[in-house]
């Protein structure tokens, strides 16, 4: 995706957000009309209607008002144009619940409902604030109702089970909606979690992908042209020897590249594990230099190295150090001029000389200020000021990856360019904590540590509210003599903390408890202890009815949506019962002029309201952070595709140009087997670069690179020019291409590039798996306003397992279905394009021996 693009997609999504919030926003709305309406004609509950009226009229203007500007008007997209509408919102709650029975109204959790929505897409420290916000509108209501300055409306009277039923409703429509808020949020973490854990799969897979396809041929290439010039192949002129030794220079090029790039892979991805033992450092030092003094030598550059007598030996994997400390050397030789000195110190550092600095300094070009900070960054690289081309940045990155996986850090330091370069690391002498996650991990174990986390940091807040339940109700009996029943409350309280420290026991132990089923046991055990705290501290008049938010908000952050509904419909459940067995009798005596009751109210509502802002704002942060690592994997894949292009294609196509002329030149190839070991050479250097093809297509065209440009196409001509492209490869295996298409077939809008591309791929998928004197069928026809294109070949099949995954990247056919593997890119490069064109792609067969009829349908 290019910048471009990138931009109008967070253009859409802010759009997607206003219309959204707008869209709740104005149901909710209409929600709480309903529940209006009934309480005040079915349940004879005393609302003023025309105050309420006019409210409710405001805040439906407030949201198509917002809903027509959202889409015109920039503000009412930002964060700052959400506050505002919010605020307005806020107000006209306040309002409503002054009118609605004042502290006692059943409608102060619509503040929750707003929150919700609020802090579901803005800033954490705007949720905050609204919270705070919210919290002081309650405070004032309470404090000023409690004092006698405003006036309280009694809007129920004892026996009458309307009041029960309007907060049944308040309360079970205000947990539906924190549901359907906090699943919002969750879907949308699962689908990124899920993304993330795609793209590193598949940054795997491509790793695997470069070692079997490109390592292996590039080393064959090196080989090749190692048997000339060793003069196992005969006598070799002068001009086969110059063409050999540049096949040889530039494939061992490509072949350290590819290395590299599979080293950092296979360690970031646990496929290779460092091995570390007590090494002293002077053999790493001896090996790394061992491998650079040819190049050195050559340069005329001395090392000096000056290690501290009796450093202690670090934990190390000797081979991968020594590696990482070769790269530096020839980072460092690279840049340093002819006849020039390098020098290696390494000294103990930090207390008690638990670890060690270790310094390689040259003489040579310097770094500029602008560099410094990227010069250790996957694919950076300065561009070198004498040739203007620039590395693969590969490097030093690598460097990173070991010394960060040993638990020790490296920086760069320069005074700038000419003035020569130091690159320091500081090694800990035990082995350190890794700071890399294991790729191979992410499928199975990560996920499972992950959710242990999300667990303990559910116990562990859970165990704060708690605790802060307490310190409120002991406030409210000691300092404001709330009259609640101590014993019972502290006996409730004393199974809450035992049930909280049971469960983050089981939870480290038992895997049970990390489970949804787990979570849901622990949630509806809480849900009973909250009905018999709401019950013993005023029923329907307690402000801890709202601890049911709270234990709702953290089930559902983490657990599947329909736990989460099955969860709010039994918390609605329970507060009816509490509410209408006390219809019938009278409430508690806590009253709308009673301070403690107040303060009880006020600083239940900021602590529900804190809760539920940290939760939904955590779940934003982590959404974004999922958001920055995928763009981070996407900018790499870029980077890699880059690579591959212009550091490893390259060359290869150069050698391919060096080898194809030496070929036509009959002075440099004295005799035929010499010629047929150049063109098994140029076989291999097509398969590097029918692979590199397939890649670079497929990701530009997923990157928006590659437009689609369409044309007026004639799918028999198409065809027909596909199958006269291929028909060589077929004769040799004496397969017959059987063409049945219509000659009057509409013509359709297309790239006929990119459709032939496709017709190619296919065919030759098709010639890969058929066997010799067989028969490929293709035809075409029109259904429904689509051309389908059919190609069916009478060779191995496919077994229905592998009919889902045959076009996917990477992905190549069981041993069980065939004995021919492939690179799994140009069945997914079809996908892409014929996707691309909307249209579809699949594969049917019979199964293993039974052929394979892969299908296509493009718009007519």
């Amino acid at each position: 995706m290019n910048s471009e693009q990138k931009e109008d997609a967070l253009l859409q999504e802010d759009k997607d957000k206003a219309l959204w919030i707008n869209r709740i926003r104005g149901i909710f709305t209409l929600l709480v009309l309903l529940i209006f309406v009934v309480s005040i004609f079915v349940s004879k509950l005393n609302y003023p209607l025309i105050p309420l009226t006019i409210i409710v009229g405001l805040a439906l203007a407030n949201v198509i008002i917002t809903k027509a500007l959202s889409k015109r008007v920039k503000l009412i997209r930002t964060t700052a144009g959400a506050y505002i509408r919010s605020t307005v919102d806020v107000i006209l709650v306040a309002f409503v619940i002054h009118f609605t029975g004042g502290i006692n109204s059943p409608f102060i959790l619509l503040y929750i409902m707003e929150l919700c929505v609020f802090a579901i897409y803005w800033p954490r420290w705007f949720a905050y604030a609204f919270a705070f916000q919210m919290s002081f509108f309650v405070a004032v209501i309470s404090f000023t109702e409690a004092m006698g300055i405003i006036p309280h409306i009694v809007v129920r009277e004892a026996g009458n089970p309307g009041y029960s039923f309007a907060i049944f409703m308040t309360f079970f429509l205000i947990s539906i909606t924190s549901v359907y808020g906090y699943s919002f949020m969750g879907d949308k973490l699962k689908r990124k979690q899920n993304e993330h854990i795609a793209l590193l799969n598949e940054k795997v897979e491509f790793m695997n992908m470069l070692a079997h396809e490109l390592r292996t041929p590039l080393t064959t290439i090196k080989e090749y042209g190692s048997i000339f010039l060793e003069g196992l192949a005969g006598s070799v002129n002068d001009p086969l020897k110059n063409t050999c030794r540049f096949v040889v220079k530039k494939a061992k090029e490509a072949v350290e590249l590819t290395n590299t790039i599979l080293d950092i892979a296979r360690i970031e991805s646990g496929i290779v594990k460092l091995s570390r033992k007590k090494t002293p450092l002077n053999i790493v030092i001896e090996k790394a230099l061992r491998e650079i003094k040819p190049m050195i030598a050559k340069k005329g550059i001395a090392v000096s190295i000056d290690l501290t007598p009796g450093l202690p030996e670090p934990m190390l994997d000797e081979k991968h150090f020594a590696q990482a400390f070769f790269q530096l050397l020839t980072n460092a030789a690279n840049n340093s001029p002819d006849n020039s000195r390098i020098t290696i110190n390494a000294k103990a550092y930090g207390k008690n000389g638990g670890s060690l600095l270790i310094e390689i300094k040259d003489n040579g070009k310097g770094i500029s200020k602008e560099d410094i900070k990227n010069i250790f960054k996957k694919f950076f690289s300065a561009v070198d000021e004498k040739t203007g081309i620039k590395g693969a940045g590969l490097g030093l990155s690598f460097c990173t990856t070991i010394i960060e996986d040993h638990g020790g850090k490296i920086w760069a330091e320069s005074d700038g360019p000419g003035k020569g370069a130091s690159i320091k690391i500081i090694l800990p002498v035990e082995a350190g904590p890794k700071t890399l996650k294991s790729l191979e991990q992410t499928d199975k174990n990560v996920i499972i540590g992950e959710h242990e986390k999300q667990v303990l940091w559910i116990n562990k807040i859970r165990g704060i509210i708690t605790s802060g339940f307490i310190v409120i109700i002991i406030i409210s009996v000691f300092v404001f003599n709330m009259d609640y029943p101590l014993v019972p409350l502290a006996v409730i309280g004393a199974i809450g903390l035992a049930n909280q420290l049971l469960i983050l026991l089981l939870t480290k132990t038992t895997p049970f408890f990390r489970t949804t089923w787990g979570a849901y046991i622990r949630s509806t055990l809480d849900t009973i202890l909250v009905a018999f705290i709401i019950f013993f501290t005023g029923g329907m008049n307690s402000p801890f009815i709202m601890l049911y938010i709270m234990e709702l908000s953290f089930f559902v952050i983490f657990y599947p949506k329909l736990f989460a509904y099955i969860m709010a419909c039994q918390m609605s459940l329970l507060i009816a019962i509490i509410a209408f067995i006390e219809s019938g009798g009278a409430f508690r005596t806590f009253a709308y002029n009673d301070p403690g009751f107040a303060f009880t109210m006020s600083a239940t509502f900021f602590l529900i309201a804190m809760v539920v802002s940290y939760g939904l704002s955590q779940m934003a942060d982590m959404i974004k952070q999922k958001r920055v690592q995928i763009d981070e994997l996407t900018l790499e894949k870029s980077e890699l595709m880059n690579i591959m292009e212009y550091k490893l294609r390259e060359p290869v196509l150069e050698i391919k140009k060096s080898v194809t002329r030496s070929i036509e030149d009959p002075e440099e190839i004295p005799d035929e087997t010499q010629k047929t070991h150049l063109l098994s050479l140029l076989r291999q250097c097509e398969r590097i670069l029918n692979t590199t093809s397939d890649l670079i297509d497929i990701s530009k065209i997923e990157f928006g690179q590659i437009k689609i440009n369409r044309q007026d196409i004639n799918i028999g001509e198409t065809i027909k020019n596909a199958v006269d492209s291929i028909k060589p490869q077929f004769d040799r295996k004496d397969i017959s291409i059987l063409v049945d298409v219509p000659a009057d077939l509409l013509k359709i809008s297309a790239d006929k590039n990119k459709i032939s591309q496709v017709l190619v791929n296919l065919l030759s998928n098709a010639l890969k798996f058929s066997p010799e004197h067989s028969k490929i069928h293709i035809t075409a026809k029109e259904s429904n306003k689509n051309i389908i294109v059919k190609i069916k070949d009478e060779g191995m099949g496919i077994i229905k397992k592998d009919l889902k995954k045959v076009f996917d990247k990477f992905y190549s056919a069981s041993e069980e279905s065939v004995k021919v593997k492939g690179t799994g890119l140009g069945l997914a490069l079809c996908k892409i394009i014929i996707e691309a064109h909307g249209g579809k792609i699949w594969a049917n067969s019979e199964g293993a021996g039974n052929g394979a009829t892969f299908v296509f349908t493009l718009p007519a």
